[in-house]
């Protein structure tokens, strides 16, 4: 599951970028074959919602039989404040044993005034193996986050903001 935590912490910083930059979010799903390698889906629609559903069907039927897989859509959780935007990342990891690891990453959109801001992820939810490693699945994602290097500093440049 660390080997995909950290392509999940990649595709979410890649999807952070597009929404620090002002850009719309389609939802996107990153996978990973030991054969073919890395590849990303988009799933576009003129409906949200529908583009959303279409991804989390992918993700749930794996009809490539990828060992990992990565869904990142824009959204929202619920926070102690109330609802906030957040992109969220499902982490799929399909080898046993098979688990999925749910983060939100809560933003503030920049408007006239107001900059972009992030505050820390959000583990959301989790299913598979019991007492996952929690310091060794985040730390996974915040190295693969590291590795988009463009969203890397948008994170140093905006951690933090409310």
């Amino acid at each position: 599951m660390e080997r995909a935590a950290e392509l999940g912490g990649f595709y979410a910083a890649h999807g952070l970028w597009f929404i620090a930059e002002g850009e719309p979010l389609v939802p996107l799903l990153g996978q990973d074959t030991p054969v073919q390698g890395q590849d990303i889906l988009r799933f576009r629609g003129d409906d949200p919602e529908q583009a959303v559903a279409r991804a989390c069907a992918h993700l749930d039927a794996n009809p490539h039989g990828v060992e990992r897989a990565i869904l990142v859509h824009d959204g929202q959780f619920e926070s102690d404040g109330g609802t906030a935007e957040a992109l969220i990342a499902m982490v799929r990891c399909y080898r046993e044993p098979r688990s999925t690891l749910v983060i939100a990453l809560p933003y503030r959109r920049a408007q006239p005034g107001q900059d972009f801001g992030l505050l820390r992820p959000r583990v959301l939810g989790w299913e598979g193996e019991p007492r996952p490693n929690w310091h060794a699945l985040m730390g996974a994602f915040f190295r693969g986050f590291q590795m988009h290097t463009a969203a890397a500093q948008v994170w140093a440049e905006n951690e933090g903001e409310p």
